[in-house]
């Protein structure tokens, strides 16, 4: 064999490439792409901030005016976007009757299931439980015909 390493008979062309991606001509475009990338970046998260700035500051002057106007007398002011529940306590109320009979209702369902899961031959008795799966069931009468070409 050849004095040359790796196999290739000494030659060593890849540096020669021009898609070699270790060649520093390449290396140099992937920075300096990164560092456009990484601009581009900062000038968006630039404007976000510039964006959530305005409208924190639109939101504590509307706070202001209305605070200063003496109509809520230390309450904050539902502003244009805020929702006003008028039956809010009426529906927690509700909500809750409904959450507390829910719960009676699955823990007396759950006892029930819980204690046919545990009985000897669980989910044998196709009366109790309904219709047998496919597999279970009996064949069809019908042989089924096989179609020669």
């Amino acid at each position: 064999m050849g004095k040359g390493g790796g196999g290739h008979g000494g030659l060593n062309i890849l540096p020669q490439k021009s898609w070699n991606v270790y060649g520093f001509e390449n290396r140099e475009k992937v920075r300096e792409d990164e560092e456009k990338f990484a601009a581009q970046e900062r000038l968006k998260e630039g404007a976000e901030v510039q964006v959530q700035r305005d409208a924190r500051r639109q939101l504590l002057l509307g706070r202001a005016r209305t605070n200063t106007e003496g109509d809520n007398e230390g309450e904050d002011a539902p502003t244009s976007a805020s929702h006003i529940k008028l039956f809010e306590v009426e529906e927690e109320a509700a909500t809750l009757e409904e959450i507390a009979r829910s719960r009676d209702n699955a823990k007396a369902h759950n006892k029930d299931n819980v204690d046919r899961f545990w009985k000897l031959g669980y989910g044998c008795d196709p009366s109790v439980e309904g219709p047998l799966p496919w597999y279970a069931q009996a064949s069809s009468a019908q042989p089924h015909t096989e179609t020669t070409r």
